[in-house]
């Protein structure tokens, strides 16, 4: 599902509490995968490849969390080809980009909001905005690759005209796998 509008970022998926739910993009943990209290997911639609959902309480071989943990796996690149898309509309823009070869495939998409072009068009003045970037690095093929590595950044920033007010909110993910060990009936990886 892919939108080109300010709910464009998928999945919009949360308990009442701010604990009754752990995200976590490629298995990685992520705090406050949203914008403005929690009224727009932060992940790129075009960069989401699956959503796993585990209901509360998870395996204990999850560990970590007694939340409910939606997982999202971000898209890869195409093995032997580069391909991308774009959409614009009037207060965001999103586009995304991957491919692949010799054994490495890589993927990126980004969005970007500004509410402030809105006053372009009307007298109200919106002074906020956020962006969100997803990028992974595979090394391998197969069910297993033997690396991956992913990054994740999201940022809220609402201006105004006195410096001492306003908000800038980040989040940055940096998170890398590596099959030390791989057998046919069992792996190691770091």
């Amino acid at each position: 599902v892919t939108f080109s509008t300010p709910l464009s970022a998928r999945p919009l998926i949360r308990g009442f509490g701010a604990g009754e739910s752990s995200f976590r993009i490629d298995g990685h943990e992520v705090i406050n995968l949203y914008h403005i209290g929690r009224m727009f997911a932060a992940f790129p639609a075009d960069a989401t490849q699956e959503v796993t959902l585990t209901a509360a309480p998870a395996r204990v071989t999850e560990g970590g969390t007694l939340a409910g943990i939606v997982d999202i796996t971000g898209r890869g690149g195409a093995a032997n080809a580069i391909d991308g898309g774009a959409d614009l509309s009037l207060a965001s823009a999103t586009a995304w980009l991957g491919g692949g070869g010799g054994g490495a495939r890589w993927f990126g998409a980004a969005r970007v909001i500004h509410f402030g072009l809105i006053g372009a068009i009307t007298d109200k003045h919106i002074p906020y905005g956020f962006q969100d970037f997803y990028g992974n690095l595979v090394i391998g093929s197969g069910a297993r690759p033997r690396a991956r590595v992913t990054v994740f950044a999201s940022r809220d920033r609402l201006e105004d005209a006195d410096p001492s007010v306003g908000m800038n909110w980040n989040n940055l993910l940096l998170g890398w796998r590596w099959q030390l060990v791989e057998r046919s009936d069992w792996g190691l990886s770091y």
